[in-house]
């Protein structure tokens, strides 16, 4: 995949701390990304202050911003995220003018990885805080999920016979806080056989996974599982990331648990999720934000719009907690938007116009040509 959002595998046994790089030219950001791979990072951003989206400052995801340019010259908006940063840590470094072999420069390398490890290492109090909120979904919570009711969908006859040759549409359903309420009542509304697959991502207590399937199952008319190591993910079915592992797509197709978590302070890291899907799944690759507190899914949204992949919020006005999709509206990343029915009626739209080879290639158009979702507001 083009662009400069990228995501960096990194060997490593735990769970690697994500950085990203702002750095004038290409050269420097390959340097830095070396550096800081070896070293054990994981550089899940690296690009020129002029290309930098400043509201993905703001991702809770990243925990540091390493910048080694000349900010003087580059967009007011980039200039004022990265000096007022408040919610992450922003480190401003610049490279030594010497040759990369001279000493002078080993030992700026050297003392720079000393002052990213010391601002790693003390994570903000906030977002620590916000690690807990999104975790406090219980299972009496869960337990009082509503059904829908009588208003599901019907699967339409064109959908019934997906052309073999035909990529299935992966769709990401993203959330965080308030999302349990907000992704089942979008679940319920879903005919059983659609041809799309999903993965559903919850931030959410490890000890909490087997109610969550379980609640969201009980009125569903796709099936909803937990997301086993080896699975192939079948079409129609709701598969629930896991909170321990992160996951990758192995060759073959199957999906894989890592032996390590997920980066970020939130698990499962929607970033991590969109852009390990965005890279390696055979198809396009689509996201759903829902109700959310935090900076998570803000990369990824990011990565998945370079793609060409849709990526929707529900309505933050419709939201138990609307900061996350709020955020991603803020940034224009959203290619449109709506309460859980309209959601849910546009993606049968949309599997409809995909099917006929009618989808626009732009977001606007999408958004507009799919009557049930608000046409979302660039910036």
């Amino acid at each position: 995949m083009g662009g400069w959002l990228s995501l960096m595998s990194s060997d490593h046994s735990g769970k690697a701390q994500a950085v990203a790089i702002v750095a004038d030219d290409l050269l420097q950001q390959q340097r830095l990304r070396n550096l800081l791979t070896e070293a054990g990072y994981d550089v899940v951003v690296s690009t020129a202050p002029e290309r930098l989206n400043p509201a993905l400052v703001s991702s809770s995801t990243i925990g540091l911003w390493l910048v080694d340019a000349d900010l003087e010259h580059c967009p007011e908006r980039v200039r004022d995220a990265l000096y007022d940063a408040r919610d992450c840590r922003v480190l401003f470094d610049e490279a030594p003018d010497c040759d990369r072999q001279d000493m002078a420069y080993r030992l700026w390398e050297k003392r720079l990885l000393t002052s990213v490890h010391r601002a790693l290492d003390n994570q903000p109090e906030q977002t620590e805080q916000a690690a807990e909120d999104v975790a406090r979904e219980t299972p009496e919570d869960l337990q009082r999920l509503p059904a829908t009711g009588p208003s599901a969908l019907h699967l339409p006859k064109a959908l019934e016979n997906w052309p073999e040759d035909q990529p299935r549409p992966l769709w990401i359903l993203a959330a965080s806080l308030g999302g349990p309420s907000a992704v089942k009542d979008f679940l319920d509304r879903l005919p059983e056989g659609l041809p799309c697959r999903f993965i559903y991502a919850q931030h959410i207590d490890g000890h909490f996974e087997e109610q969550l399937e379980r609640s969201l199952g009980r009125h569903c008319a796709l099936p909803v599982q937990r997301l086993r190591s080896g699975s192939m993910l079948p079409p129609g079915v709701v598969h629930i990331a896991p909170v321990a592992n992160s996951i990758r797509i192995a060759p073959g197709g199957r999906v894989q648990h890592n032996e390590y978590g997920w980066r970020g302070p939130f698990s499962p890291c929607l970033d991590e999720l969109m852009q390990t899907m965005a890279l390696s799944y055979e198809g396009p690759v689509n996201a759903i934000v829902f109700s959310g507190m935090g900076g998570d899914a803000l990369i990824g949204a990011s990565t998945l719009q370079e793609a060409g992949g849709q990526v929707w919020i529900q309505s933050p006005e419709s939201c138990i907690q609307p900061a996350m999709p709020a955020a991603i509206r803020e940034a224009g990343l959203h290619s449109g938007q709506g309460d859980t029915a309209a959601l849910a009626q546009s993606l049968l739209h949309l599997l409809q116009q995909q099917l006929k080879g009618e989808q626009a290639e732009a977001p606007e158009a999408t958004a507009t040509s799919v009557p049930a979702i608000a046409q979302s507001e660039r910036r």
